[in-house]
């Protein structure tokens, strides 16, 4: 009987084996994308000029850091 029960578990063990190598992995879901509160108010650093973050241009600067532009010619000219 316990013969049976070992086989049985070592089969179980080798199909699960076998299909994890076999099925392709599923690539993890991307986080949710965060909208922009409307209303609050960014710096363009380039010009000064205050925009709304929901339709300012974005951009990520070297150190990571998020900056805000009021237009493409500000953008433009940070770099």
């Amino acid at each position: 009987m316990f013969r049976y029960l070992l086989w049985a578990v070592l089969a179980f063990s080798l199909v699960r084996l076998v299909s994890r190598l076999l099925m392709p992995r599923r690539a993890p879901a991307p986080p949710p994308p965060t909208a922009a509160e409307p209303g609050v108010l960014v710096q363009d650093p380039v010009c000064g000029t205050f925009v709304d973050r929901s339709r300012a241009l974005v951009a990520k600067d070297r150190m990571g850091e998020m900056r805000y532009f009021c237009s493409e010619a500000c953008r433009q000219k940070s770099r």
